[in-house]
């Protein structure tokens, strides 16, 4: 079980074992939820409809995102995390 706690802004890290898990990233959206005596904190992915089932699906329906010219070879975690960030 991992174990955070609240600061003086009201802010709660999420431990890195969590964020790995649930492959949250900087910036991420996410919804806050309230469920009797718990908070649920849910990762918002965005046009996770459109990606139909996986990230590389994802990137074979939009190549615009890559440089064929740079694929040497391709770290599909990377490239997974790029998408998140403005």
């Amino acid at each position: 079980m991992a174990v955070s706690t609240i600061d003086e802004k009201w802010r709660i890290i999420i431990p890195r074992e969590v964020r790995e898990k649930m492959r949250l990233f900087p910036k991420m959206p996410v919804s806050i939820m309230m469920d009797s005596d718990r908070i649920v904190v849910t990762a918002l992915r965005a046009g996770a409809d459109r990606r139909k089932a996986d990230s590389l699906t994802w990137l074979l329906d939009h190549p615009a995102r890559a440089d064929p010219r740079k694929l040497k070879s391709v770290d599909l975690d990377k490239v997974e995390n790029q998408m998140w960030l403005p």
